[in-house]
């Protein structure tokens, strides 16, 4: 993933794994804080930057099937959560 991309586009692109890999609920709280992101960017930054730490964090995501890593989603959601780190940190 070379190209930077924006707010949106990682959140959208996070939710669409995260929804696939069976993880309702941390699908649902990112659609949120993305419908939410432009009135206070700062805010929802920091928000998203807490997912990062403690237990059930963003971090903590690992992607599988009938027993089997899903190597290229997880490859490709650690490239993202890096990417909306990063994003976040600039905005604070």
């Amino acid at each position: 993933m070379n190209e930077k991309l924006n707010h949106t586009a990682v959140l959208s692109r996070m939710i669409a794994l995260l929804q696939a890999g069976n993880f309702p609920d941390l699908a649902a709280t990112l659609e949120i804080i993305k419908m939410n992101f432009d009135e206070n960017p700062r805010e929802k930054s920091l928000e998203l930057l807490s997912m990062y730490r403690g237990a059930g964090s963003l971090n903590d995501i690992v992607f599988h099937k009938d027993g089997k890593l899903l190597i290229s989603e997880n490859i490709e959601f650690e490239e993202l959560r890096i990417s909306l780190f990063n994003i976040c940190k600039e905005l604070i």
